[in-house]
């Protein structure tokens, strides 16, 4: 559904207050600060790819309104999450502001890894700020090099994401809560989990997501309760 301008902001404001709670209180930042404490101790970046081309024909996985929905790559240009999708599509939803988000990246960039081969799993990542000023979208850009983030595609203006793959309360309105990864199966089936823990070993961290992934694969029915707390 298309959203007046007023009320998208409206929106990303109450995301960036969800957020807040859910990442340890950290807030919407007005400069980079907020995420170079996360940054520090960060794996040292891999050499920059030349670029992670879009997939040529649309997945199987992500059909209809929700492949439709409306991103834009690094560079600004418009694009949709069906161009990035696969028979089995990993969405990992991200913030420069939500340190659990920056914990996390360098894990996702090595589930990428792992499936880079497989043309029937896709792994994105999906930018929740607000990156209408080409400086946001640079300091995006930098935060995933320096996370070493380098061949995982990422997307912005990922908010319509958001509201489409989260868990909704009982009032119907979305649960806001990063970070969040979910796997779409060919079903369209969402498989989720929230959180990350800090301290998680790579290995463990594949093998879990991973999980995910064949159970996606298989046509599993998938576990939405929620994961236990970090």
């Amino acid at each position: 559904m298309r959203l007046f301008s007023g009320l998208r902001f409206g929106l990303r404001f109450a995301l960036a207050a969800a957020v807040s709670a859910s990442c340890g209180g950290a807030t919407a930042p007005s400069s980079a600060s907020a995420s170079s404490a996360a940054l520090a101790s960060a794996p040292a970046a891999a050499p920059p790819a030349a670029g992670v081309p879009a997939p040529s024909s649309p997945p199987p996985a992500i059909r209809g309104e929700a492949g439709q929905i409306q991103l834009r790559t690094l560079d600004g240009k418009p694009t949709t999450l069906a161009a990035y999708g696969s028979r089995v599509t990993v969405v990992a939803l991200w913030a420069t502001y939500c340190g659990p988000c920056l914990a996390e990246l360098p894990y996702i960039e090595a589930l990428h890894e792992k499936y880079r081969d497989r043309p029937d799993v896709s792994v994105i990542a999906v930018n929740l700020d607000e990156t209408g000023d080409p400086a946001m979208r640079d300091e995006v850009r930098g935060v995933l090099a320096q996370l070493g983030v380098t061949h995982t595609p990422c997307l912005l203006d990922g908010v319509p994401v958001m509201e489409r793959l989260t868990l909704r309360d009982q009032a119907g309105q979305p649960r806001m809560a990063l970070p969040l990864l979910v796997v779409v199966d060919p079903a369209f089936r969402l498989h989720r989990r929230f959180g990350f823990r800090r301290g998680t070993s790579r290995g463990d961290y594949l093998a879990e997501k991973s999980a995910l992934v064949e159970a996606a694969l298989r046509g599993d029915e998938p576990d939405d309760s929620p994961p236990p707390a970090p």
